[in-house]
């Protein structure tokens, strides 16, 4: 399956959504309904993960509209969205999405969208962002 959404650690804090090689927006639309589920079957935070690392192409139609409706499918206990992947695309969706202010029960109103360059960034980044959370 192009897109997989899977458990990155046992205490389920972290949700990581694995793209490989071609994926369909359909594919993409069929993954909101599991994320919600996953997310939402757990009562603390989750950092979603979404690993872009294994895949170069984004699929056929309008790129900026299917994110943004992705967009708007964040789960109430998301503590932040990461993109992982090293395209100038990405970044540029990226950048994009974080302009647009999202929030939700966890952030307190905070942008949540972050992009890395691959996994290991984006575990530091949650590392980092878990000690800031237990700080405050």
């Amino acid at each position: 399956m192009p897109i997989s959404l899977e458990w990155y650690d046992d205490e389920r804090t972290i949700l990581r959504h694995v793209y490989t090689g071609n994926w369909t927006w359909e594919e993409y639309q069929g993954t909101f309904e599991v994320m919600n589920t996953m997310s939402t079957s757990v009562q603390h935070p989750v950092y979603h993960v979404i690993d872009m690392t294994q895949t170069r192409m984004m699929p056929q139609g309008s790129s900026i509209a299917q994110i943004r409706t992705g967009a708007r499918y964040v789960p109430p206990n998301a503590a932040a969205m990461i993109v992982a992947g090293n395209s100038l695309f990405l970044t540029i969706i990226s950048k994009m999405i974080a302009a647009v202010p999202r929030s939700s029960p966890t952030t307190t109103g905070r942008n949540i969208f972050r992009m890395v360059k691959n996994l290991d960034e984006a575990m530091q980044f949650i590392q980092e962002h878990k000690k800031q959370r237990a700080s405050s």
